[in-house]
C-alpha cells in the first residue's frame, strides 16, 4: 500500500468513515492499525510522461502514538505492482511507466 500518514491523509480530506474498511499492517516491527482508501496516484516524470494510476492507501490512525510522522511510503501491494518500474542504485534513479492494459 501507499503508507500514508495521517496529516497527508488529513489535506486529502480521507474520511474515515469514506475507508473500504479497517486494516492492521506491521510497519517498521510494530503493528499498525489503520484505514484503507482507494486513490488516484499521480508519478511525476522528470523526462517522459507522469504515469496515474488508481492505488490503494493505509492511513494509520492518528490516535496511533507508535509511529512517528514520517514521509509517505510507496509500497509493493496495492500500489507500485500497478506500475511497471525499475531502480538504479548506482545513479539514484526510479524510473517508471504504465503497466501492461490486462492489469
Amino acid at each position: 500500500y501507499l503508507f500514508c500518514m495521517p496529516s497527508v491523509a488529513h489535506t486529502l480530506n480521507l474520511d474515515a468513515a469514506q475507508a473500504l474498511g479497517a486494516q492492521t499492517i506491521l510497519c517498521r516491527a510494530e503493528r499498525v492499525q489503520g484505514t484503507l482508501h482507494r486513490l488516484t496516484l499521480t508519478l511525476l516524470a522528470e523526462e517522459g510522461e507522469d504515469v496515474q494510476s488508481d492505488i490503494t492507501a493505509f492511513v494509520p490512525d492518528a490516535s496511533y502514538e507508535g509511529v512517528p510522522e514520517l514521509p509517505s511510503i510507496l509500497g509493493l501491494h496495492g500500489c507500485l505492482e500497478r506500475v511497471r518500474f525499475a531502480f538504479d542504485p548506482h545513479t539514484d534513479t526510479f524510473y517508471f511507466g504504465p503497466a501492461s492494459p490486462a492489469w
